[in-house]
């Protein structure tokens, strides 16, 4: 694989802040091997841009994250602060409540919300894994909704063990649900790209890829290996 580095998306997301030296980290890392961007938290975009000069075109903030229950207002809000910032991607939660509650026209309303404010993609992390187990026949509405509200790229997850109920991540499950949102994908001629994201490692990225994802998140320690893994393929 040519280019590697443009199908890897690095993040920075942890729920105790980003360090100058973790920024640092992520900005050197995106621009060593010509990532495609980088996933930071709302608050981390200006310290990437302007104290580690990461262009502000491929730096991308999570919205309503990790949980996406803040509804139409905290979406809204959140994506205009980003756009105010100059940001022309983000990456979105869907309310898995919402979901399995059926509201696909909440969820709708809410990307609206984003879209007013985003000039480019929009990713939503649609916490694949427990629907998967639990309402697999809520993902075929879900995709639906999330291309009526223009969004370009789904993701599977937070990567983030916050569900109350046992998921299964284990590479298997993850090949599965990829395989079939894949399917729909095609089958429906739906103009979705799919990101895998969370536990991607050099030994297995070349498997989710393999299973038809477009893009992969990977933590910054990983990125070395997964770019060196899949420039082999």
């Amino acid at each position: 694989m040519k280019d590697a580095g443009q199908y890897l998306e690095p993040a920075y997301l942890y729920a105790d802040g980003s360090s100058i030296e973790n920024l640092a980290e992520l900005s050197a890392t995106v621009k060593k091997y010509n990532c495609r961007n980088a996933i930071v938290h709302l608050g981390d975009v200006e310290g990437l841009e302007f104290e580690h000069e990461l262009s502000i075109d491929r730096i991308k903030p999570v919205i309503d994250f990790p949980y996406g229950r803040g509804g139409v207002d905290v979406k809204d809000l959140e994506a205009e602060k980003a756009y105010g910032l100059g940001c022309v991607g983000m990456d979105v939660c869907v309310s898995l409540w919402a979901v399995l509650d059926g509201g696909f026209g909440i969820v709708e309303d809410e990307f609206n919300a984003v879209g007013r404010c985003c000039e480019s993609e929009i990713k939503a992390i649609i916490q694949l894994p427990f629907l998967w187990v639990y309402a697999k026949d809520a993902i075929e509405p879900l995709l639906d909704v999330l291309v009526d509200a223009e969004v370009a790229v789904v993701k599977d997850w937070t990567t983030v063990m916050n569900f109350s109920k046992p998921v299964d991540v284990s590479l298997p499950a993850r090949l599965a649900y990829l395989d079939y949102v894949r399917n729909l994908i095609d089958k429906k001629k739906l103009p979705l790209l799919v990101k895998i994201a969370g536990g991607v490692r050099a030994d297995n990225a070349a498997e989710f890829f393999k299973h038809g994802a477009d893009i992969l998140g990977v933590g910054v320690p990983h990125v070395e290996g997964v770019y060196n893994a899949l420039s082999k393929i």
